[in-house]
């Protein structure tokens, strides 16, 4: 069917047509991962402005025509004739210069457009648009030799540099028509190829592009598109490093020890690592899976908790930020594996998730997901309507182990509790020996004077506690007397830092301070630091 519009119509919809086109060439050299550089209105060409595409050691240089009725067909006038917009002169003079300002790099010249060629010209030109070799090199007969050398009189090239010019000419012709045009980058670059379904990505696309013609000079990249696109996916990205004080750690030997024997037997599945709140499982599990490098595993990790002064906390817990970070460094670790880089929906992660695991298993690796906080996810389902668990695969496949963090879960689902109840994919997360907590003190807090009986007195109060044991370095640290700093430590109650918070909160009500509880949960909740808060207060 013909594009047949209103008088006028062309030069508009040529516009469109030739901004379409430079999109669609460089979305195809940024899916098939080319370094590319794309000048748009190149001033620097001659006649082939219209798009200029360096790509390695080529040169692609199109001129991009649109037909509003797409049945129309090029004829040998329109070559011939010196004032003709596909002047086989003009296109002739332009490749001259090119030729001479690149003299190092292989030049293609396309005629771009959605008319066809008329019949007459077949006996020239091969089915891919190419001049056939026998005219290239002027062996033909009859009147493909008077076509051939019709065209060189109007060119004003000599005989060896009209050859040349043949060599390097291509029609591209019979291209899809505007509504097509737009159909296949959306459906088959975009969509299928991307995963990008967003209307409003297309348009910011057609616009960049549009813009580019008219008042850059500058090159359109596969940088560039990157920049685009992730600019408008970039809400649901966010770091994936959990904060380490590596001078203070302290390794618990008996995680590592656990996780070297369990981790080679756990295969296409989950790994539960469950411990008290402040045991120190973010910390000793970032670190183990750090140093776990090797030709055998690979590590991919998320955390659902940082800090509590992280401003994206409620994302993290929110299984589309799960899936779109993953898949993100998924792509960027290996970007010829897998497709559809944009794509963020469930059926495409567990797709990735396949596909990713049996490049793994064909190259005889496997590789582990680190999946952290799981328990500050099923806090907040009551408020945010699909977290990070909905998001979890049921089936793993061999080649992936997902590692889980978490405090212990008031309901598991059900894989999960499958995992969790089974001694050969569990570790309980252990606390602190005797021999930690001096290590600690001593040597990570640089605390000195401490007796023997001290440190047993200190471990006893703190209960192997990791995070305790940090408030009460800190209480060592500031105090004068070692003697009444330890004597002044509440004990942690059972190992659970939840216990010793409510022992503090306890305290406040004992001295009349109750309301002061409040203030300090309204402080956390606006992330300011009470001390500040209080400095400021107060006032010089």
């Amino acid at each position: 069917m013909s594009e047949i519009g209103k008088r006028g119509s062309s030069r508009r919809k040529g516009d469109e047509y030739q901004d379409l086109t430079a999109l669609r060439l460089a979305l195809e050299a940024y899916i098939e991962r080319k370094h590319f550089e794309m000048y748009l209105e190149y001033e620097e060409s001659g006649n082939l402005d219209d798009i200029v595409l360096f790509q390695g050691s080529d040169i692609f240089a199109h001129q991009v025509k649109y037909a509003v009725n797409s049945l129309e067909n090029y004829e040998m006038v329109d070559f011939l004739n010196p004032d003709s917009p596909v002047s086989i002169k003009k296109f002739a003079a332009s490749w001259q210069f090119l030729k001479q300002r690149f003299p190092d790099r292989r030049l293609t010249v396309c005629l771009c457009s959605n008319r066809g060629l008329d019949s007459t010209l077949f006996d020239i030109v091969n089915p891919d648009g190419t001049f056939k070799q026998e005219v290239i090199e002027d062996r033909k007969r009859g009147n493909a030799k008077k076509l051939r050398s019709d065209l060189a009189s109007a060119s004003g090239l000599n005989a060896d540099s009209f050859a040349e010019f043949l060599a390097d000419f291509q029609f591209v012709l019979r291209q899809p028509t505007l509504a097509e045009l737009e159909q296949y980058i959306r459906t088959v670059l975009l969509d299928k190829e991307l995963g990008l379904s967003d209307d409003a990505i297309f348009l910011d696309l057609k616009d960049a592009i549009k813009n580019n013609a008219i008042f850059s000079r500058e090159a359109i990249t596969s940088q560039s598109i990157d920049s685009l696109l992730e600019r408008v996916q970039s809400k649901l990205l966010i770091p994936q490093v959990f904060p380490v004080n590596q001078d203070h750690f302290v390794e618990q030997k008996s995680l590592s020890e656990q996780l070297d024997k369990v981790l080679p037997h756990v295969n296409g599945g989950y790994l539960i690592v469950t411990g008290l709140p402040g045991s120190g499982k973010s910390t000793s599990l970032t670190m183990y899976f750090d140093a776990l490098s090797s030709s055998t595993y690979e590590v991919f990790r998320y955390y659902c908790f940082v800090g509590v002064n992280d401003n994206a906390q409620r994302m993290r817990v929110q299984a589309e930020s799960l899936r779109a970070n993953l898949l993100s460094e998924f792509h960027r670790r290996y970007p010829d594996v897998l497709k559809r880089r944009f794509d963020y929906s469930e059926r495409n992660f567990l797709e990735c998730l396949a596909t990713l695991a049996k490049f793994f298993v064909d190259h005889g690796r496997r590789f582990i997901i680190l999946l952290d906080g799981l328990d500050h996810a099923e806090r907040l389902q009551p408020e945010i309507r699909e977290t990070v668990i909905s998001a979890l695969p049921s089936d793993v496949p061999e080649g992936v182990t997902i590692v889980v963090g978490t405090q212990e879960l008031h309901k598991w689902p059900y894989f999960l509790k499958r995992a969790r109840e089974c001694p050969d994919s569990h570790i309980k997360m252990s606390l602190f020996s005797e021999a930690e907590t001096r290590d600690y003190l001593e040597n990570k807090r640089g605390i000195s004077g401490l007796s023997h009986a001290d440190i047993v007195e200190i471990y006893k109060r703190c209960e192997g506690l990791p995070l305790y044991l940090r408030y009460a370095a800190e209480i060592l640290i500031s105090s004068e007397s070692l003697a009444e700093a330890i004597a002044s430590l509440t004990p942690a109650s059972g190992g659970d830092i939840r216990n010793y918070y409510g022992l503090l909160w306890d305290e406040f009500e004992r001295v009349g301070m109750g309301e002061a509880k409040h203030l300090c949960a309204a402080l956390c909740c606006i992330a300011v630091h009470p001390q500040k808060f209080w400095m400021r207060s107060i006032g010089p």
